[in-house]
């Protein structure tokens, strides 16, 4: 897929910058598996203490060993969750064109980015329709612009310290809101990463000044943004 006005340097540098989008979930997923691991670790020790503790003639306490078996099935459920994100994550770079869900896009973007908008002190909520918003577009692309967005949002967020997303249908179009950021993020220019991703992927960035950005999908794409 390739714009018929877009230079090829302009290509690369979109190349190098999904890398690093890549490379910095990739981590964030890593770290967050790596806390789970922490977890399993520090509850395996327990168990073995109150085996040790069994051996020597100890008690055995039912009620504590239920209590650790329910904190590693949950720990387990978590770290499915996690990893199930990861495998859709990965698979975006399968096609460099398909039909998705934009809600569904929009809320895998929003789950892999919440521990490291956690750690700004940013909270992420989102808001979807309910049905199924179609939008033909590369999927790793739009999940590329999706998280610059947000990110632009954490770290613009206001006074409460919420990002809201909300995806919503429009006219031929899928609309993608970024709520809660300060009328300064909002009134910012898109940088050079943003411009390229929205005239690669046929999209509008709109500004609400009551403190939201609002990215426009198309449907389909302009004919002039795909070769």
């Amino acid at each position: 897929m390739m714009t018929t006005d877009t230079q090829p340097a302009d290509w690369k540098r979109l190349g190098l910058d999904g890398l690093a989008f890549f490379g910095r979930i990739s981590a964030s997923i890593s770290h967050e598996l790596k806390n789970f691991l922490a977890i399993f670790n520090e509850q395996a020790g327990i168990l073995e203490d109150m085996a040790l503790l069994a051996e020597k003639g100890g008690e055995l306490r039912i009620e504590r060993l239920k209590t650790l078996a329910g904190n590693m099935q949950a720990q387990v459920k978590r770290a499915d969750v996690v990893l199930g994100h990861m495998n859709a994550f990965a698979h975006s770079v399968d096609t460099p064109e398909a039909n998705v869900d934009a809600a569904g896009v929009a809320a895998l973007v929003l789950a892999l980015s919440r521990r490291l908008a956690a750690c700004k002190g940013v909270a992420l909520t989102i808001s979807e329709p309910g049905v199924s918003l179609p939008v033909r577009t590369s999927p790793f692309f739009l999940q590329n612009l999706l998280f610059l967005l947000l990110w632009r949002a954490v770290e613009g967020a206001d006074a409460s310290k919420s990002v809201r997303v909300s995806v919503a249908p429009g006219q031929s179009a899928v609309l993608v809101r970024f709520g809660g950021m300060t009328r300064a993020a909002v009134s910012a220019p898109a940088d050079d990463r943003e411009t390229g991703l929205l005239a690669m992927l046929g999209a509008e960035l709109r500004r609400d000044p009551e403190g939201a950005l609002i990215l426009v999908l198309p449907e389909q794409p302009v004919a002039s943004a795909w070769c």
